[in-house]
């Protein structure tokens, strides 16, 4: 017979027949009719097809439990019963590799002459169980979104630098974890609840239609992510405060260092005074030792002290330790006393033996020069050893940059999987179309398939490249068995330093190289839209430092060659425009 349901007039009898064995199907778990073949080896479409037109004559949760045979031989016995249909196939006829299509196709156009219409009540879905699923799917987006927003502020580790703000998440995150973290819980139990209820209503169908990432142990998957970032972001702000109530309390403890240095070099001032304006009196120059003595003894227990402080507390010792040097310890030689001369002369040479040193320029010098020696052979040493550790930052930047670039691709890829997942799932997954709505679908799905291939170049980029990314996150795991590590940072080396000034001035050169090549790229309205006053700051910077790097570089190494060019064709470009810009 002709099969006609309302499809156009140029669609063939087979795929008006498929057509109408898709919308007789529809929306039955587990049947997918896609051909006259393999769609109905597991005897569902028969049973689905039957059910859809008479709920009464097929049990459909019951038949889903069944054996393929059994489903297949009870629709064929149900049909032939009630309804008359011949029975032209046997359930090993299609329970098989490969079932004869002719076969199953004039089997089914007898089904269509029995039911050739569906009734417009799906028999699985009515309006209740449709309100119960749309209100859940509601509730189970708004928690998933609450879901995937926490989890990504909880990822953030934007922190701010002062210790009363931090202290101020810390405080919003122990609020969110005792007061929101139970209210949405509880939430999540209601809904879970509202879940199991409607698997109670949809026992008859077997399965809840609910969309995969909507349900519990989906969200449950994201309540765990959730909580575990909302647990590392609490100890990452908790390390952070005592870092920074660590450098409070150095600073607190700097600041009394310099008051009470302030405070002691302003006794050894007046102290200084004081004795001067003895000496100009009038003293005794044992008095006058033992009190010159008594100074020194102080500034010296003052050095060290104030050494490790701030510079300006340094520069006020050494102001002091030059009034005690040019004024006092002059006018101490110059002492002479009537009574007593011989003693007098002897301790007045002793005084002036003993000060011989701070009272010459020359040897105050010398052991100036001595000291700057001692603290730049340490600095030296300490400047090393940050070298060392600007490496090891290097190193770890590079890795971690490494990381994040993987990561930020992989999800670029999900992000894309899921969009062309989401494609298939309901653009392509239509069971009424017209022909030229199936040729545009078909087209689609050539399309799609070729971005499925080119795609997958990047895929397989990215599974290599995951070979040779570090795993960040583990080195904050605690080490519980022993680890083989490549050292990044060694403690001594005799090259660093040589080492660290060719990085340097490699980095150097290409951000000199970055900016030329910026300016090169520009057209005469964006020179002129610059001011006079700015382009002339730009060129003088750039040629500044140009000519500083060539003075510091190797005249044979080919890239600083390669940057004089430059620098002369950038000279040139803004002589031109510069030209130009005066002729308009």
């Amino acid at each position: 017979s002709d099969i006609v349901i309302g499809q156009e007039a140029n669609v063939t009898a087979r795929e008006a027949l498929l057509s109408w064995a898709r919308r007789s199907t529809a929306k039955y778990p587990g049947v997918r009719v896609a051909d006259f073949t393999s769609s109905w080896r597991d005897g569902l479409a028969f049973n689905a097809l039957i059910h859809r037109n008479r709920p009464d004559l097929i049990d459909w949760r019951n038949i889903r439990s069944r054996q393929v045979r059994e489903r297949l031989e009870t629709a064929f016995h149900v049909v032939e019963k009630e309804y008359g249909v011949t029975r032209l196939l046997d359930p090993e006829d299609v329970d098989t590799h490969e079932p004869d299509e002719k076969s199953l196709i004039t089997y089914i156009s007898s089904l269509y002459e029995t039911f050739p219409e569906p009734p417009a009540v799906h028999p699985l879905f009515d309006a209740e169980s449709q309100r119960r699923a749309a209100a859940y799917t509601e509730q189970a987006a708004q928690h998933r979104a609450w879901l995937h927003e926490k989890c990504a502020l909880m990822q953030d580790r934007a922190f701010p630098s002062t210790l009363i703000e931090m202290k101020k998440l810390l405080s919003e995150s122990t609020r969110f974890r005792q007061e929101e973290v139970p209210l949405r819980q509880r939430e999540k139990q209601k809904l879970f609840h509202h879940y199991r209820e409607l698997e109670k209503y949809f026992e008859s169908v077997g399965e809840c239609d609910i969309e995969p990432t909507l349900r519990p142990d989906a969200l449950e998957q994201a309540w765990s992510r959730l909580l575990m970032a909302q647990q590392e972001r609490e100890r990452d702000l908790t390390d952070e405060i005592r870092r920074l109530e660590r450098l409070q309390r150095l600073a607190e403890k700097l600041h009394r260092d310099i008051k009470q240095t302030e405070s002691g070099l302003d006794s050894v001032e007046r102290h200084i005074e004081s004795e001067i304006r003895r000496v100009e009196r009038g003293v005794h120059p044992a008095d006058a030792k033992l009190a010159a003595e008594n100074i020194e003894q102080e500034l010296r227990a003052m050095e060290h002290t104030i050494q490790e402080i701030v510079q300006q507390v340094h520069d006020r010792w050494l102001n002091a330790r030059q009034s005690f040097t040019g004024r006092l310890v002059p006018r101490l030689s110059s002492v002479r006393m009537p009574v007593q001369q011989t003693t007098v002369r002897r301790e007045t040479r002793t005084v002036l033996e003993t000060r011989v040193h701070d009272a010459d320029p020359k040897f105050q010098q010398l052991s100036e020069a001595t000291r700057w020696c001692k603290e730049r052979l340490v600095m030296q040493s300490q400047w090393a050893w940050v070298l060392q550790l600007t490496l090891c930052l290097e190193t770890h930047l590079k890795h971690t940059t490494q990381y994040h670039n993987f990561f930020e691709e992989v999800k670029e890829a999900e992000k894309w999987i899921q969009k062309r997942e989401e494609a298939l799932n309901s653009t392509f997954s239509q069971s009424e179309f017209t022909l030229d709505q199936g040729e545009r679908l078909l087209k689609g799905m050539q399309e799609l398939r070729e971005e499925l291939n080119s795609h997958g170049g990047l895929v397989s980029r990215l599974v290599e490249d995951a070979q040779e990314i570090r795993p960040v996150k583990q080195r904050r795991a605690p080490i519980t068995r022993p680890l083989r590590a490549e050292t990044v940072c060694a403690y001594k080396h005799a090259n660093v330093i040589q080492l660290w000034q060719r990085k340097q001035l490699r980095m150097r050169q290409n951000m000199i190289f970055a900016t030329i090549k910026v300016v090169k790229g520009w057209d005469f309205p964006q020179f002129v839209a610059m001011g006079a006053e700015q382009r002339q700051a730009i060129r003088r910077a750039l040629n500044e430092d140009a000519e500083k790097l060539l003075a510091e570089g190797d005249p044979a190494d080919p890239q600083l060659r390669r940057l004089r060019r430059e620098i002369d064709d950038v000279n040139r470009l803004f002589d031109e425009f510069e030209r130009r810009a005066r002729a308009e």
